[in-house]
């Protein structure tokens, strides 16, 4: 909790021992005030059970896309109905990259399901790009999306592929979330977007930016047209910088596109010459 707080989203995840003295929403709001910052615009919290109780609600679901999001959230948090059991606090709040200023693009998401094994929340710090490509798809498996939200295809997404493993028999049941995950990221993965990209008929110069990169990531973002990896943070200088060596790149491209064309034009005229010489004919062609 060193770092500074920037412009981005914050996520706080806090499970206590059972009989403890603890105070969770205390200590979850703790969190969430240390990861403050007046960019963001919404705030969200679920609360667990760590062990259910028929007739009891097993979770807290509480928002705000307020003017004040965190503070509302707060008093909604020591407002609420505590659970039986209660020990399981996610928290989060939201720097809009997608969306509007909406309690339906708040996280924590929540895919809810009458088997508790088959309910999800999910809450993170990211932005997807082929978000309407997902919301495509998704639609296309005969689902019926109720929000085009980033974080809610995802959970979806997520959801879907759990109950789909599940039914199949292919993992034992602690391994099902895992198995979901391996065949889900593909189509998350930023790789296979920049492989669609690539295919294009006059593809874009591509910059990636992230938090970390590994040798790995590197290796496989340039091996499929990704020209700049710039690690974050990254100063105006370097972007003006990068964006610049981006257009002297593709002007570059473009000469090496037109003197490919003008070279197969002088191919073909020089073998219809030669062609028309074999039969015969004195034609020239120049």
């Amino acid at each position: 909790m060193s770092d500074s707080i920037k412009h981005e989203c914050a996520v706080a995840l806090l499970v206590l021992r059972a009989g403890g003295a603890v105070d969770g929403a205390t200590k979850l709001s703790l969190l969430l005030e240390k990861q403050h910052n007046r960019g963001q615009d919404g705030a969200g919290v679920v609360t667990l059970a760590a062990h259910p109780e028929a007739g009891w609600p097993a979770y807290n679901e509480l928002k705000s896309a307020s003017a004040t999001p965190l503070a509302d959230l707060l008093g909604q948090i020591a407002r609420r109905r505590r659970l039986p059991d209660e020990r399981i606090f996610l928290g989060h709040l939201r720097y809009a990259t997608y969306g509007k200023g909406d309690v339906g693009f708040c996280h924590p998401f929540v895919h809810k399901a009458a088997r508790l094994s088959r309910t999800l929340f999910l809450a993170g710090n990211f932005n997807l790009t082929n978000t309407h490509d997902l919301f495509d798809a998704y639609v296309r498996m005969g689902k019926f999306p109720e929000s085009e939200a980033d974080g809610y295809l995802i959970c979806e997404w997520l959801a879907s592929a759990m109950l789909k493993v599940e039914m199949e028999g292919e993992a034992d049941r602690g391994r099902v979330l895992v198995e979901a995950l391996r065949r889900l990221l593909p189509k998350l993965d930023g790789i296979s977007l920049l492989k669609e990209i690539s295919r294009m008929a006059s593809p874009p110069t591509v910059v990636c930016t992230s938090a970390f990169f590994s040798l790995i990531s590197v290796g496989l973002a340039h091996r499929n047209g990704v020209a700049y990896c710039l690690q974050k943070p990254v100063s105006p200088e370097n972007i003006e910088t990068t964006l610049l060596e981006c257009a002297a790149l593709r002007e570059e491209r473009k000469q090496e596109e037109c003197d490919g064309a003008m070279n197969l034009e002088t191919d073909v005229k020089r073998e219809i010459h030669e062609l028309l010489t074999s039969l015969g004919f004195s034609a020239r062609y120049s």
